[in-house]
């Protein structure tokens, strides 16, 4: 069979399968005959076509029957020489049910030793299809660094006794993104919803930490104990016009005066970050639940304030929040994003929810924004003023980093937060690699975060113990692409040594070698700490370096170097960035 007849075969079996009035005999029979056809040719383009156009088609279904031809069909796709093929029809025969996909999925999610990547899309395949048991393993993947964020989000998908104590006993080791999605978790039942209020009444979370979205999805539950606990914890919802007028008044005076001190634009950001981020795009940074605000009316004082303090005051029909609750009493705040036959897609603060019709038991549109109310009640009157001086602005500022985004200086997958010239600079299976053929000019890695105070902990490892390198610490990026600043040095007969490199710059501050702590191209950790005048820095644990100097920068970036000269490359994993506070 050619490839123009399978397709007008697939495009006609495939409409059967997704008519509205298709009847279920029918569409039975239209993905028998689309697994006939995948049978029946040899073409992995073919095979991925319809194997994606089936899968999409079936999006929102957890289980559909096995056709009798599928077992033999799939046994040559699962072990053809396009990835691509082989993920689809592993997908694709989780819905059949088959469970030779299933274990296959469940083993690829519990390796340790796969990529997060393959890691992830089982996972996500997994939840998808709603796997019965699925919990437990969720639950032990809390532990896991590198799927915790994905698992967490998950659990939101089971009425499972044990995660409400699972989340919580983690909450204290959990980065931002966690925390928040560890309290959207809890928030989503009313078993849940009373375990985090208990939590919070015993400081195990902090009540500053709720935020405004997921106080509002706990206005939603309907339980006497829940709502007493809110009123207590975070008082009641002002709701009447003049309230929220007489608020903005207060805030446009109080923001209308000049502050005890310049506002900080990068602090701005981070609180930015805290608070907007989840949902709405600036400068290309953020998510999309909400509209871009890149080139909103965002400098108006009183635009800022009449959307904050009052965002229900006029509600775009695009961002209106759909209200649902599932069978198995999940509660999903959010706005549609696709709606079929078989499933209700929504975007929500803690990204894409599809779910099966046949699972909702009651769905309404919201009266309220998704925006919710509240979300600068808890700030500072300085941290206020840095968020409006940084919305106000015309670009992007580095992010200043704090206890809560710290974790966010590398991702381990790709270098969204970083800039450099990606002929230079990759990330592969969590290391940043820096590769020259030999270079005329210094390359550099620069971070989007600046730092104050701050202990940050990697692995390095100079293969063959060739070239020469630098971790760079509050330093400054030049526009010519260079970057002056403080350089933890790396490289035969520098390592262990600090300079205070760039035109101006002192030199050597710190010319002793720690060559002797160093295993020659292995992987080595280097530990820097600097807190005010003070820098301490140490190789696989023993110290190099202990100064203090008062005319050392206070504040700047974290950035990468490849040094001029031959060819060589550099790796770094592992980075861990903590911020010490004052």
């Amino acid at each position: 069979m050619n490839r123009f007849a399978s397709t007008l075969l697939f495009t006609i079996a495939l409409a059967f399968v997704v008519h509205d009035e298709c009847a279920a005999d029918d569409s039975d029979d239209a993905i028998t005959a689309l697994v006939d056809v995948l049978g029946q040719v040899d073409d992995p383009a073919v095979h991925l076509d319809f194997l994606k156009g089936i899968n999409e088609a079936m999006k929102g279904r957890r289980q559909v029957a096995m056709p009798k031809n599928w077992p033999a069909v799939y046994e040559n796709l699962k072990v053809s020489p396009d990835a691509k093929v082989r993920e689809q029809a592993l997908g694709l025969a989780l819905t059949f049910g088959d469970k030779s996909a299933l274990d296959s999925l469940k083993a690829t999610l519990k390796d340790t030793k796969a990529s997060a990547e393959a890691r992830r899309r089982s996972l996500d395949s997994l939840v998808l299809a709603k796997v019965a048991d699925l919990a437990p393993l969720l639950h032990e993947l809390v532990s896991d660094k590198l799927m915790r964020l994905e698992a967490i989000r998950a659990l939101s998908g089971y009425d499972d006794a044990k995660t409400p104590d699972v989340l919580i006993a983690a909450y204290k080791t959990l980065a931002l993104p966690e925390k928040q999605a560890a309290i959207t978790t809890l928030a989503a039942r009313v078993s849940y919803a009373n375990r985090l209020i208990d939590a919070v009444k015993k400081d195990a979370i902090p009540r500053s930490d709720v935020p405004a979205d997921a106080i509002r999805q706990l206005r939603l539950i309907e339980d006497k104990k829940v709502q007493d606990a809110i009123t207590d914890l975070w008082g009641t919802v002002r709701d009447t016009p003049a309230d929220k007028q007489k608020k903005i008044a207060e805030l446009k005076e109080l923001l209308s005066r000049p502050g005890k001190q310049e506002p900080d634009l990068a602090h701005g950001r981070a609180i930015y970050a805290l608070t907007c981020a989840q949902c709405h795009t600036l400068f290309g940074a953020g998510g999309k639940v909400g509209p871009d605000i890149t080139g909103s009316n965002r400098a108006n004082l009183d635009y800022f304030l009449t959307n904050v303090v009052d965002p229900n005051a006029l509600i775009g029909k695009d961002y209106q929040a759909t209200e649902i609750r599932t069978e198995d009493d999940q509660l999903i705040v959010g706005i549609i994003d696709r709606e079929d036959d078989q499933a209700l897609t929504l975007k929500t603060t803690g990204g894409i929810v599809v779910t099966p019709k046949n699972e909702i038991s009651s769905r309404k549109l919201s009266e309220k924004s998704m925006m919710p109310e509240g979300l600068i009640e808890q700030l500072k009157e300085e941290h206020l003023r840095d968020l409006v001086a940084y919305l106000a602005g015309g670009g992007q500022t580095p992010l200043l980093a704090t206890a809560n985004n710290a974790w966010g200086l590398f991702n381990g997958v790709d270098l969204s937060n970083w800039e450099g010239d990606a002929k230079h600079w990759s990330v592969k299976g969590g290391t940043i690699i820096a590769k020259s053929d030999g270079l005329k000019e210094y390359k550099y890695l620069v971070s989007q975060m600046v730092v104050t105070d701050f202990r940050l902990k990697l692995s390095v490892k100079l293969v063959g113990d060739v070239g020469n390198s630098g971790i760079f610490f509050r330093c400054r990026p030049q526009e010519d692409g260079t970057v002056n600043g403080l350089q933890a040095d790396i490289g035969p007969q520098w390592w262990g040594k600090l300079l205070d490199s760039g035109p101006g710059g002192r030199g050597a501050l710190w010319d002793k070698s720690a060559e002797a702590h160093v295993k020659k191209g292995e992987w080595n950790t280097y530990e820097i700490k600097a807190v005010g005048p003070r820098i301490q820095t140490w190789i696989n644990g023993k110290l190099c370096v202990d100064l203090k100097d008062d005319k050392l920068d206070r504040r700047g970036h974290i950035a990468l170097q490849l040094h001029t000269g031959e060819g060589m490359e550099v790796a770094f994993k592992d980075i861990e960035l903590e911020v010490i506070q004052p």
